[in-house]
């Protein structure tokens, strides 16, 4: 089944409210902890992802409102996020 992965990369700060701008959206995501580079300083980053069945416009619309409502949240500069087109397989043990 082809789906969106959209990505969207932060400063790991506030994640509770990231956490719940998220849940506002989607029922199902994934948080990676990772360290990220602005400017040439590290930080404590995290990595959403998310992949769902959306018309990749939609997801850009719903990434772009979650990305402004972090960066004034956290008084970021810049918030990145990415998406891709992607084929998906399931498998089920029952």
């Amino acid at each position: 089944m082809k789906m969106i992965k959209a990505r969207l990369y932060t400063e790991h700060k506030n994640r509770e409210a990231i956490e719940r701008s998220f849940a506002q959206h989607f029922s199902n995501f994934t948080i990676f902890e990772a360290a990220g580079y602005w400017k040439g300083t590290r930080e404590n980053s995290v990595c959403i992802e998310v992949i769902a069945l959306y018309e990749r416009c939609i997801m850009q619309d719903i990434f772009t409102l979650i990305a402004e409502k972090i960066n004034r949240g956290n008084d970021q500069e810049c918030c990145m996020f990415t998406l891709e087109e992607i084929e998906t397989f399931a498998v089920y043990s029952r």
